[in-house]
């Protein structure tokens, strides 16, 4: 597994999510994913597998990582065996409604979320398709509204 450069700082971000982040921190290192609540600190929208694939047009994993990272420029994790998607974006922002509430759910306050740690960046299990740069780099709303938009309009074309 690649290490990332701010390893440790990105870490400590994350783990701060958490009231306790020493207890992040071991279940980091004990599983390789801490649960940490959403929500001051950074929200989630969980893509599902067939949504990210139908906007990518196509679902061979090497190019779903990078076409996302390019397109979101922020956070992105994979789920794992779940086939979903998770892009952190600002704290705070389920405050300002979502459009896609049905189609790719928006994680805010009062929801945990499995996050990796920074050092897991490739299968098996959940790892990170593109990491923040620094702390508090997260993705923008409106870059992952397209890219919902453009999975749902490939997914209707699919269809006629």
């Amino acid at each position: 597994m690649d290490i990332h450069p701010a390893d440790g700082a990105l870490s400590e971000w994350f783990a701060r999510a958490q009231a306790g982040s020493a207890h992040a921190r071991r279940e980091w290192a004990e599983g390789g994913v801490a649960l940490l609540p959403c929500g001051p600190r950074f929200c989630a929208v969980r893509l599902a597998g067939p949504l990210v694939y139908a906007a990518l047009g196509t679902d061979a994993a090497e190019v779903v990582d990078v076409s996302l990272a390019t397109m979101l420029s922020g956070p992105v994790f994979c789920g794992g065996f779940s086939g979903q998607y998770y892009a952190l974006v600002a704290g705070g922002t389920a405050r300002h409604g979502w459009s896609y509430a049905d189609e790719a759910p928006l994680l805010g306050t009062g929801t945990y979320l499995g996050v990796p740690a920074v050092r897991r960046t490739s299968p098996p299990g959940p790892y990170w398709v593109s990491l923040p740069l620094q702390p508090g780099d997260l993705c923008s709303l409106p870059s992952v509204a397209a890219l919902v938009r453009l999975g749902l309009a490939r997914s209707a074309e699919a269809l006629r």
